[in-house]
């Protein structure tokens, strides 16, 4: 492996862990500064199943 491959795979390696962190690390952060609101969470939970079963189909 030469030397530019080598740093080539490296960097590929850091934007990926980088990208992973970015989807995951904003909700998440998110969700840590705005607390943890339990009857939300059943509202956005009864949003979402609502949505994704619309006229008698599964989504």
């Amino acid at each position: 492996m030469t030397r530019s491959e080598f740093y080539a795979r490296a960097i590929e390696k850091y934007l990926d862990a980088a990208e992973q962190e970015s989807v995951t690390g904003r909700p998440n952060d998110a969700i840590a500064r705005g607390g943890d609101d339990e009857e939300l969470t059943a509202e956005v939970t009864a949003a979402s199943r609502r949505a994704l079963f619309v006229d008698g189909q599964e989504w």
